[in-house]
């Protein structure tokens, strides 16, 4: 039995062997050594097998043997064949990689030496912590793009296309975006202080901790955007419409949000001190925990059924 399996272990060697040697990839020296080792080892395992054998024996073991000889070799054969191909595959993708930072490479140069990229189009595009001050952007298409950590202070993106887009630590500052649809958009933390953003659109945007500190959002779209502990300390926001907007936590000290539309907003814990809140809609809108002192209202501000604004500190104004 043992002379048996001892044909068949020395014949798979051999048929596998064989096999890598005829498969070989023309940049696998690692496996033609092994594949020659195997064969020797074959060679080797016959001849010790045979000594001391008749040759009906012989014939007897090696037939017997074959079929072990088989496994083996389909075994050691496959085996090979998935190292193989693990390896192309990794190589595979370190190529596309170098060929993604290469391309990436020369999007950026592009950009950075040229000011003029009005109507560009960059749907997709990463472009992550690329510096792209002052550079004109006006109609461009950024739709899906990463722009997380992107400097893009002072540029002009008055009509922007920008849905989807990731703005993780963006800066807007001082940046114009009247009429940018950034609807959809998704990002802690971007800043647009001082931004010149008359009717930008920010439906359903997802941007916590947003920075809008003096912006000029007249007329802005925030129906359903999600502005949890957003700045708008001294903002513009005449005639903007937030409904069912989350603005828990929001910093509004003294903005303006004269005629805005505010109804079913979440203002829990809001600070609305020094706004100005004439003819602004609220009705539906929760304002539990919000701080209203000196914020200025008159016969015309809703307010939801039931709420005493003079009881929360806020100052009736013609």
């Amino acid at each position: 039995m043992w002379r048996r399996l001892g044909v068949g272990i020395a014949l798979g060697l051999g048929g596998a062997g064989m096999f890598a040697l005829l498969s070989r990839s023309a940049h696998s020296t690692t496996g033609d050594v092994v594949a020659v080792a195997l064969v020797l080892l074959a060679f080797l395992g016959l001849g010790l097998v045979s000594i001391g054998q008749s040759h009906q024996e012989a014939r007897s073991n090696i037939g017997q043997g074959l079929v072990v000889g088989v496994v083996v070799a389909v075994a050691i054969g496959w085996w090979q064949l998935e190292i193989q191909q693990s390896i192309d595959e990794t190589a595979a993708e370190q190529r596309r990689e170098e060929a993604r930072q290469r391309q990436r490479q020369s999007l950026q140069l592009t950009l950075t030496l040229q000011p003029n990229l009005a109507g560009i189009g960059l749907e997709g595009e990463d472009l992550r912590g690329l510096y792209l001050r002052r550079k004109n952007l006006y109609e461009a298409n950024l739709i899906d793009a990463k722009l997380q950590q992107a400097d893009l202070a002072g540029s002009s993106l008055i009509k922007a296309e920008m849905w989807d887009a990731h703005l993780e630590g963006t800066v807007f500052n001082g940046t114009s975006l009247r009429r940018a649809r950034l609807d959809d958009a998704e990002g802690k933390g971007p800043y647009f202080e001082f931004a010149k953003a008359p009717d930008i659109s920010l439906v359903s945007a997802v941007l916590p901790v947003a920075r809008f500190s003096h912006a000029h959002l007249e007329g802005a779209h925030m129906m359903q955007a999600e502005l949890q502990h957003a700045f708008f300390t001294h903002a513009h926001l005449e005639d903007a419409e937030a409904f069912e907007a989350m603005l828990r936590g929001a910093h509004f000290e003294h903005a303006d949000l004269r005629d805005a539309d505010l109804s079913s907003v979440d203002l829990r814990d809001a600070d609305l001190r020094h706004a100005d809140l004439r003819d602004a809609e609220l009705g539906y809108a929760d304002l539990s925990g919000a701080r209203l002192n000196h914020a200025v209202f008159d016969d015309r501000t809703d307010w939801p059924l039931g709420f005493r604004p003079r009881a929360h500190g806020a100052v009736w104004r013609p």
